[in-house]
């Protein structure tokens, strides 16, 4: 038996030189097996059949598994005739639940007890018939248990969220916010073109643990600290926030109060991975799942742990009520030995081989992954379970053309959003030198090439990240990645396409960062909200007045609110309200913006309400409008129409004193029309705006052939 010598990464350095032979002999003879028992697609039974789980002669199966089968033509819901017989190793029938999904392609079957370790179960359809009447050929086969389970994990349900009772705080202005002890503050290195209206979602590590949204200015739209570590904080495809929560062993939803919906979980035997969730628009969901695996790794490698728990990975889809639809198996289709002798000690107690750290669903339906410790990015199709294509590893299919560090290592969120395109966070790790990247690829399964399309990087000085990280495309075509732990102390950078940096954050405590991803979404809080999301100060007649305009804020909730804080994005725009300030449940309060412009010019900006208590704050956003009549647009009065007053509250009175009708359209400043009206020839009217909302509005007149502009200020 080799002895190891060191613990050094290279797999040649725990063997003696004149033993690497034997490795060698070893890594090629499970290369072999890799290649013959592992080239083939398990999950397809025929054509007809097109996806079976488990399959025929399946090992190590889960003893809380459903059997999936899936048929061409849909199953007829008429289950009278047929007859799906389950067994044991003794012959024993044992009861179940069947259920049709996914339009009756998928009969599933759900036992009512778990099967017993190590047993053999039998599967016998016979009777079945398609919804056209045709009979479904019979189908019988068995499948193995696994002899031992997976360590339990107790889970506590949470049923926790933002909480709902906020203690009075004192604020330092009403122009700051006051954020806790720890919170891991931004610095912007560079701001001049970001994607607009979407904030950064991180969980954030700096000794204490963050979950963050902010926006462009890294100012907290949302923050919130958390007794734990967490992952994966973002929107998910369903609309809702999603993150995995280490003191859960779960992932947890919230709505767009903050206020929590549901949890996410493996399914029984396994345990639930915290690097992806994805929770598809019509419900259903997709989980990477563990499972520890008794293994005798002196079969591998001489050093080998005879009784080693070797880590794999369960791919999983569930729809909303837990059922589960699809599975994929490391297991069954990667080998041991594939793992990067770089990243893998085989002769550990624990193999961890693969190393799943993200999913995707391509526009097709089919399944990409990343397995960060084979090298490797895999496309499996959706229906049948087939590896598509490998890209990258010690199994890489494709023809790398035109990258500088030709291909990746170490890397995470694999990403397909345009077809044929392929996106990945290069750690790069084991470059060499190491060098982390954004990096995209054109993909060509007829050619078998995957170009070089973009690289998204800082060369000046070379950026190394540690194993984790993010690369995001946005819908404009910006790409924004999330560096995490790296000497630069770089917390995110966005991109447009070509590569220039528009946006770039650092945090100030940085020497322990560590944010697994970093994401960028559209958001909106209904926690508490503004009856209108824009306040329009209209036009000013010179620089240095001062005019106010008062927004009510909503409350829907059952308990009070405090605002506790305000920012402003730019100086001619502030509060005015005294904070704290209370919002009753299920009511509105009045708050005061003032736009004092010092310069002639038109001003947008905008300003966050916050409410707080000792760990969590929630922000509302009002943009904010306003210019200097110089600047804004001309106005054309008719001198034969008088408006007053101006500024009106709740009427107007108009004098047309002209001899022909005049046609009056009124517009909102925005553009949104608000009704229109005829004056008769030297007509007198009052018309009502008391439930016009404050800002500036325009009146359009025609009379013949002349137009006129007039404006006019709600208050």
């Amino acid at each position: 038996m080799v002895r190891r010598e060191s613990r050094k990464i290279s797999m040649m350095s725990i063997y003696p030189r004149y033993q690497r032979v034997v490795f060698y002999f070893t890594f090629l003879f499970s290369l072999f097996v890799s290649i013959n028992l592992f080239s083939q697609n398990p999950y397809h039974y025929n054509k007809k059949y097109y996806y079976l789980f488990p399959f025929p002669d399946a090992t190590e199966i889960n003893p809380y598994t459903n059997l999936i089968i899936k048929h061409q033509e849909p199953f007829s819901n008429d289950l009278n005739n047929l007859k799906l017989t389950v067994t044991n190793g003794k012959n024993e029938v044992l009861s179940g639940k069947i259920l049709l999904k996914e339009d009756n392609h998928s009969l599933i079957y759900l036992p009512d007890q778990p099967f017993d370790n190590g047993d053999v179960i039998g599967v016998n359809l016979k009777g079945a018939r398609s919804q056209s009447g045709n009979n479904i050929e019979d189908l019988a086969f068995s499948f193995h248990i696994k002899s031992r389970n997976s360590p339990p994990i107790e889970i506590d349900e949470f049923t926790g969220g933002f909480p709902t009772k906020i203690e009075n705080k004192t604020v330092r202005s009403a122009s700051e916010f006051e954020l806790p002890d720890g919170y891991p503050y931004y610095e912007i290195g560079l701001n001049t073109l970001p994607t607009i209206d979407q904030y950064y979602f991180q969980a954030s590590e700096v000794g204490r643990f963050f979950q963050l949204i902010t926006d462009n200015n890294g100012i907290p739209y949302f923050y919130k600290e958390t007794p734990t570590r967490c992952l994966d904080f973002k929107v998910n495809k369903n609309g809702y926030i999603t993150y995995f929560e280490a003191s859960k062993a779960a992932f947890v939803e919230l709505d767009s109060a903050y206020r929590f919906r549901r949890l996410y979980k493996a399914s029984l035997g396994y345990a639930t991975n915290n690097h992806e969730l994805l929770v598809m628009p019509d419900g259903n969901y997709w989980t990477i799942n563990d499972e520890y695996l008794l293994t005798d790794m002196s079969q591998y490698v001489e050093c080998g742990n005879p009784q080693a728990t070797v880590i794999q990975y369960v791919i999983e889809e569930k729809d909303a009520d837990g059922v589960i639809l699809w599975q994929w198996r490391t297991f069954d289709h990667f080998n041991i030995m594939d793992g990067d002798p770089n990243q893998v000690d085989f002769c550990n107690a624990i193999v961890i081989y693969a190393h799943v750290n993200s999913i995707a669903i391509d526009h097709n339906g089919d399944v990409l992954i990343s397995s960060r410790k084979l090298n490797e990015l895999t496309k499996i199709n959706k229906n049948t379970g087939e590896i598509l294509w490998r890209l990258g590893g010690v199994h890489n299919q494709f023809t790398i053309v035109g990258d500088p560090l030709d291909g990746f290592t170490d890397q995470h969120t694999a990403r397909e959003d345009q077809a044929g395109i392929v996106t990945v966070f290069d750690n790069g790790n084991y470059h060499n030198p190491p060098h982390s990247r954004g990096v995209s690829y054109v993909v060509d399964t007829n050619s078998w090439m995957a170009t070089y399309l973009n690289g998204y990087d800082d060369n000046n000085p070379v950026v190394v990240t540690n194993p984790m990280g993010s690369m995001q495309t946005l819908e404009n075509g910006n790409v924004v990645i999330g560096w995490t732990l790296n000497a630069q102390e770089k917390c995110l950078t966005e991109y447009q396409p070509d590569g220039t940096k528009v946006l770039e954050m650092h945090q100030t405590q940085t020497a322990n960062l560590r944010s697994y991803r970093s994401l960028k979404h559209s958001w909106k809080t209904t926690y508490f909200y503004p009856e209108y999301d824009t306040v329009d100060f209209g036009f000013q007649n010179l620089p240095g007045n001062t005019t106010s305009q008062p927004v009510n804020i909503v409350n829907p909730n059952d308990e009070s609110i405090v605002v506790t804080g305000s920012y402003s994005s730019i100086n001619p725009f502030s509060l005015q309200t005294s904070l704290p300030l209370t919002i009753p449940g299920h009511s509105s309060q009045e708050f005061v913006m003032s736009f004092h412009p010092l310069f002639d010019g038109d001003y947008n900006g905008y300003a966050y309400l916050m409410t707080q208590n000792d760990t969590s704050g929630i922000s509302l956003k009002l943009i904010l409008k306003g210019s200097t009549l110089q600047s804004g647009m001309s106005e054309n009065v008719s001198e034969e129409l008088g408006i007053n007053p101006n500024p009106i509250k709740n009427q107007a009175s108009i004098q047309w004193t002209g001899h022909q009708a005049c046609n009056v359209v009124v517009y909102h400043i925005s553009g949104t029309k608000i009704g229109d009206f005829t004056l008769l020839p030297e007509e007198a009217k009052t018309i009502t705006t008391e439930s016009w909302r404050p800002g500036c509005y325009i009146f359009e007149m025609k009379s013949g052939q002349q137009v006129w502009h007039q404006k006019l200020l709600k208050q």
